[in-house]
């Protein structure tokens, strides 16, 4: 009985972990890849295959033709912690942004320095990921509106906390 207890435990935890917090604004199930390895040799990078769940959700996210927006970014760098900052998007550019922790507006240096974009601008981080040949992106979109919702890229085997990404959550 002691054995069935912390497996049971786990198997609860487990379950609990992967019903809820996904990350998804919309209600359902995400698309994930994951895409390890640089492309073939004989590729340049202009013609380095971009993973279909990248084309299928960029092509949901043009279909969704959503100009104004906001979505909370989170950088993901073990180097360089940076709080989550909510973005405000108007006719597909950046309007303005401030931390979620404190409410304190970037200025325009600091939008630029902290990686603010817009969601076409993620999209085009994940492509130069693809094309720059790194060891391998791991990419999880929303299903409904192709957003980006949690990505993280490694740009090498042989080096260990060195990955980037970012998650999107409360799209609206």
């Amino acid at each position: 009985m002691r054995r069935t207890l912390p497996v049971l435990s786990l198997s609860l935890l487990l379950s609990a972990c992967s019903n809820g917090g996904g990350g998804n604004d919309t209600g359902t199930e995400p698309v994930t890849e994951s895409v390890t390895g640089p492309v073939n040799e004989t590729e340049t990078p202009t013609e380095a295959p971009i993973a279909a769940g990248l084309a299928t959700a960029e092509a949901a996210w043009e279909a969704a033709a959503i100009n104004d927006y906001q979505f909370i970014l989170t950088r993901i760098c073990y180097c360089d912690p940076r709080p989550p900052v909510v973005v405000i998007v108007k006719d597909d550019a950046v309007e303005s942004a401030f931390y979620q922790h404190n409410g304190v507006y970037l200025t325009a240096a600091d939008i630029e320095a902290d990686g603010v974009t817009t969601i076409d601008g993620l999209f085009t981080e994940i492509k130069d990921a693809y094309a720059a040949e790194v060891a391998g992106v791991d990419a999880i979109y929303d299903k409904a509106r192709g957003y980006p919702v949690d990505v993280l890229i490694n740009y090498s085997e042989e080096f260990v906390d060195e990955e980037d990404g970012f998650l999107v959550t409360g799209f609206q």
